[in-house]
């Protein structure tokens, strides 16, 4: 029986898809955290808002996915993204933007993010772009 639990708990923490935030926005950040709190199959590992901070933290978390504003400060756009790609041994990156561009959007991904989300879109559009980057 307690072979089972083991095999249960470590089944569902598999299951779990483990995320980085990495936003200037620190309230932002933290509401994103809080909505993620609610997800049962997603776990929100990390909460960072420089971008070397997230590439350091992405390197040493190993998450799934991380959720990354493309205008961080101290490095930018498709340089944070690469090295954020660079840094995780298969996680994938979406770029969480604060409104749709097209341009930097096809920039984002040719550079390497696996999606590309705009914050004007509901809590339940960014889940469902996680487990959809993590199942890929």
């Amino acid at each position: 029986a307690e072979a089972c639990e083991t095999a249960a708990v470590e089944l569902e923490r598999a299951a779990t898809v483990t995320v980085l935030v990495a936003d200037e926005h620190s309230v932002f950040s933290e509401s994103l955290r809080a909505a993620f709190g609610d997800v049962d199959d997603v776990e929100v590992v990390g909460v960072v808002a420089p971008g070397t901070d997230a590439v350091r933290t992405a390197r040493s978390l190993q998450p799934d996915v991380v959720i990354v504003s493309p205008r961080i400060p101290d490095l930018e756009g498709v340089d944070l993204v690469a090295a954020l790609v660079e840094a995780l041994a298969g996680g994938r990156v979406i770029v969480l933007a604060a409104s749709a561009d097209e341009h930097e959007a096809v920039a984002r991904l040719e550079s390497g993010a696996a999606g590309y989300l705009t914050k004007e879109q509901r809590c339940g559009d960014v889940v469902a772009g996680v487990r959809a980057v993590a199942g890929s």
